[in-house]
């Protein structure tokens, strides 16, 4: 996927033109492909490795709905270089084939025990 390939532009041509992308814990709150891009680069710096591996846990979709969201384990590296994983929750909007809206929560204990948070 996208995310786990380690390039900006490859995630930022997943959204349109407009898309927003939510994430309030690493005040990535950015509109528009080309400041998600920016936030890709800094998440792939964040995690240890250029490509830290999106692991799709459950996904969850209804038919003809235009939002989808899923469960992902994010596996990279830890502030001690050691490798880890960190659990998210995504739900994406979209339309026209591109992400409009995507928020992302992280699971607390984990962003703790990879030193990706204090």
């Amino acid at each position: 996927t996208a995310w786990s390939s380690g390039d900006p532009e490859a995630v930022a041509a997943l959204y349109a033109g407009s898309a927003t992308r939510e994430d309030d814990l690493f005040v990535d709150n950015t509109v528009g492909p080309a400041t998600i891009a920016e936030a890709a680069a800094r998440l792939f710096g964040r995690s240890g490795s250029p490509a830290a591996r999106w692991e799709l846990l459950q996904g969850f979709a209804e038919p003809g709905r235009s939002t989808t969201a899923g469960l992902f384990a994010i596996h990279g590296s830890g502030a001690d270089g050691k490798a880890c994983e960190v659990r998210a929750g995504v739900v994406l909007e979209s339309a026209d084939g591109a992400i409009t809206r995507e928020r992302i929560w992280y699971e607390p204990a984990s962003l703790v025990a990879c030193g990706w948070v204090n």
